[in-house]
């Protein structure tokens, strides 16, 4: 009877470490194919910043042009959700998040108008759509209009 619990035992421990093995193999292939391994993201830490000194100027330059169109591409990915409007999904220059944006307006399109603001305009409607996102008031102080920085101070959200 002992020996049928121990082979039991052994069986059950063999099929664990075969799923932990394969659960391992296809998480290590999940992050190898996503975005975020291809193309580091400035987020200013210290190891961070130590890697990109190693790189020559040339990559330095394409890492940070790079990391410049993502946050350019998130920000107007957040103020397409916040406005529903599919023109800021247009903008985004990563196929992967120009279709998740479509995507999550889908059927709901407005036909883009041609766009007359200026880049203190864009500017102040990303540090607005962050606020809304975040809760993050200290965004508010970035927006250079009186009257919407004075909307975004008047908020009642709550920070995340």
């Amino acid at each position: 009877m002992a020996k049928k619990i121990k082979k039991k035992i052994r069986d059950d421990l063999f099929s664990f470490y075969v799923g932990v093995s394969l659960f391992i193999v296809f998480f290590v292939l999940w992050l190898f194919t996503a975005d975020v391994v291809k193309t580091p993201y400035l987020d200013g830490t210290e190891n961070e910043l130590e890697n990109l000194d190693n790189l020559s100027a040339q990559e330095q330059i394409n890492v940070i042009n790079e990391n410049n169109n993502r946050i350019e591409d998130d920000s107007n990915f957040d103020i397409a959700r916040v406005t529903n409007n599919t023109y800021y999904c247009e903008l985004i220059s990563n196929n992967k998040l120009k279709r998740r944006c479509f995507d999550e307006i889908k059927g709901e399109y407005t036909e883009p108008e041609e766009d007359t603001r200026t880049k203190n305009d864009i500017q102040d409607e990303s540090a607005y759509s962050i606020v809304l996102v975040t809760g993050d008031k200290n965004y508010c102080e970035d927006i250079v209009n009186e009257e919407l920085k004075e909307d975004c101070m008047n908020l009642e959200v709550e920070e995340v």
